[in-house]
């Protein structure tokens, strides 16, 4: 997610810096864009490895990967339009002085009249300044365009976040933002930069040099470094490739790139007993396709004897990865079709906008009919009570998680597809336009698979979380909550109703007061690395990363704030129903019988003043609050009827 939202970062400031200012032009963006008078063409920044780095990212947004379809076609279609010699910043590469940064301030320097070598010296006697404009220990340059300090820490951190071990990224650690500023020398007798943050030098050219020449070494060394740990990724390896799936079931290293090295295995994982060996083999198989597996693992799962093994984390986790990742990025705006099989690349299986998105529009059906029975399926597993122990309610939750996160791709390509052939409010990514009989199609799963959400998913969870607020199991209600906010995740203004209003409330003020969130290191832990192990026992305890949480509150947060305003009744029954749960002393929608003996709930009023906005009070303690107000100390009167100034005041 990081590596994507910089790339969108360094995107965008790109694209800024080749606008044109219609008052005042910058006479930096006119260098840069290659609109200044005199010679000179355009400069750039490449992307480097960012494509293939981003194959195995697990993006479970939709923006995410539109997000990456846009970075990249941004740059393909810049690619024509410039040269090797106008590349700037490649820092994964070498940390140098290039040439075409010093094309670039060289020009600036004869726009603006500024030196480019010391005083009473030549360039060609080695004492240019430039470098040090560059790096800021000659502030001239960045003094008059402070935009080309920032553009550059942006391309570099951008660059930094694709090394490939983690040895050159800074500790998890609670750092000040003073800590993330970008310190800049230039050394002279190396003539390559030295950048200092996070309280160590970062070099991106030197540990992508390292990777290099450990993908050369032989085995025994790579082996050595592996089991003393001398080298850690920079992200773990897909929780769909077959080799690491039989490795983390099993504990031995396997060699499976096709599928008739499944049919060589002299032992089949069975995850627990989740799967028999006929079953883990075709399971395995199927992983040995990235671009046919979404519908076929889909269709495996949807079978009534293989929902239940959905329990299995690692199970679990390879579907995930199966729907989640984009895979390879397609360039070309249409395949070739393959001549002769085997292909001699692999360029047909590529995808614009992931493998999801390209299943979605090219054929739903295969998606949404296998996604909808995986859903009922997983209603026919319910017992009638939550129990953290239990697999089938470990595969519940999943099929609900993995049916909403399936529901946001869904929303996305129906957005970029409005009815009637009207043009989209926003322009759409590539790779997500479909015909009008799979439109057809898709609109009708995904009105199915919401009422499924809403509706029967909905009321098996909030059945279970009955049973744990009335017994006080607060764990099991922190999970229940989060996943019974997750099913609005993708919610819409004019969706919001009572029952989305309430449970997100309900959710949001539980989970605040009795769940402990540990997505920021503590104080204490600062110079310490934590593992991606550590990463996934944290997000384990609700069931989902913490962070999507937090996005699910964020991106509704406006949303219920207008609705509470809208509607004074549903304000007072939800902000009652928040008070119940959080005390445990009832559900959030009362029984029949239960409500006839209830009083009127309390009309509960915005609390007025400086930062009141969305702070609510039923109307006993607004009451109180008035009176409070209202009794302000003697000094105040005396001082406006021209009495003694107030001791603050003086």
């Amino acid at each position: 997610v990081r590596l994507v939202v910089v790339a969108t970062i360094a995107t965008l400031a790109d694209a800024v810096m080749r606008i044109r200012c219609a008052d005042v032009p910058s006479l930096l963006c006119l260098n840069y864009s290659g609109e200044a008078e005199g010679p000179g063409d355009a400069f750039h920044f490449e992307l480097g490895s960012f494509a293939v780095e981003s194959e195995d990212l697990q993006l479970a947004s939709p923006e995410l990967h539109c997000a990456r379809t846009r970075v990249l076609d941004y740059f393909a279609a810049q690619r024509p339009h410039h040269r090797p010699s106008r590349v700037l910043f490649g820092f994964e590469r070498s940390m140098e002085f290039g040439v075409a940064e010093e094309a670039l301030l060289r020009q600036l320097c004869l726009h603006m009249a500024f030196p480019t070598a010391t005083h009473g010296q030549t360039h060609a006697g080695g004492s240019s300044l430039l470098p040090a404009y560059l790096s800021g220990e000659s502030r001239l340059l960045l003094e008059n365009f402070p935009e080309l300090g920032f553009f550059r820490d942006m391309v570099f951190l951008f660059k930094m976040l694709m090394v490939p071990t983690s040895e050159a990224l800074p500790e998890i650690c609670p750092w000040m933002p003073l800590d993330a500023l970008l310190s800049w020398r230039h050394d002279a007798s190396s003539g390559a930069f030295v950048v200092s943050a996070f309280g160590r030098t970062l070099n991106a050219a030197a540990i992508t040099k390292q990777a290099e020449q450990a993908e050369n070494s032989s085995w025994l060394e790579r082996k050595l470094r592996k089991v003393f740990g001398v080298t850690k990724p920079r992200a773990p390896p897909s929780s769909a490739d077959p080799q690491q799936l039989v490795k983390s079931e099993l504990g031995v290293e396997v060699r499976i790139e096709r599928e008739e090295d499944v049919l060589h295995l002299k032992q089949l994982p069975s995850f627990d007993g989740a799967l028999r060996p006929p079953e883990a083999e075709l399971l395995l198989q199927y992983l040995t396709v990235p671009y046919l597996r979404v519908p076929l693992l889909l269709r495996f799962f949807s079978q009534p004897s293989h929902v239940h093994a959905l329990g299995s984390a690692k199970l679990q986790a390879a579907l995930d990865a199966t729907l989640f990742e984009p895979g390879q990025w397609q360039l070309e705006r249409s395949k070739e079709l393959p001549k002769c099989v085997p292909a001699p690349s692999r360029a047909h299986l590529a995808t614009p906008a992931g493998i999801l998105f390209n299943e979605l529009t090219k054929s739903p059906a295969a998606v949404t009919e296998s996604v909808l029975r995986m859903v009922e399926l997983a209603i026919e597993l319910d017992s009638g009570r939550y129990s953290t122990e239990s697999t089938n309610c470990s595969a519940i939750l999943y099929v609900l998680r993995m049916a909403v996160r399936v529901e946001g791709f869904i929303r996305s390509v129906l957005a970029a597809n409005p009815p009637d052939g009207a043009p989209p409010t926003v322009e759409p990514a590539r790779g997500l336009q479909l015909d009008l009989a799979a439109l057809g199609k898709l609109r009708r799963c995904s009105v199915a698979l919401r009422r499924m959400l809403r509706r029967e998913l909905h009321a098996l969870l909030e059945q279970w979380n009955n049973v744990a607020l009335r017994e006080r199991e607060m764990s099991a209600a922190c999970t229940l909550f989060a996943h019974l906010a997750f099913v609005y995740k993708h919610i819409e203004e004019d969706e919001i109703d009572y029952q989305a209003l309430s449970t997100l409330l309900c959710a949001q003020v539980f989970l605040g007061n009795n769940h402990t969130f540990d997505a920021e290191p503590d104080l204490a832990s600062k110079g310490t690395k934590r593992s991606f192990k550590e990463e996934a026992v944290s997000d384990a305890a609700l069931g989902m990363p913490q962070t999507e949480l937090f996005e699910i509150f964020a991106r509704h947060r406006c949303k219920l704030l207008r609705a509470l305003e809208a509607n004074p009744k549903q304000r007072n029954e939800a902000m009652e129903a928040v008070v119940r749960t959080v005390t445990c002393t009832g559900p959030r929608v009362l029984s029949s019988s239960r409500a006839a003996n209830e009083l009127e709930p309390r009309s509960w009023q915005q609390h007025a003043g400086f930062r009141g906005l969305g702070r609510y009070l039923p109307d006993t303690t607004a009451l109180e609050a008035a009176t409070s107000e209202a009794l302000t100390p003697l000094a105040d009167d005396a001082h406006f009827e021209g009495g003694a100034p107030p001791a603050d005041a003086a």
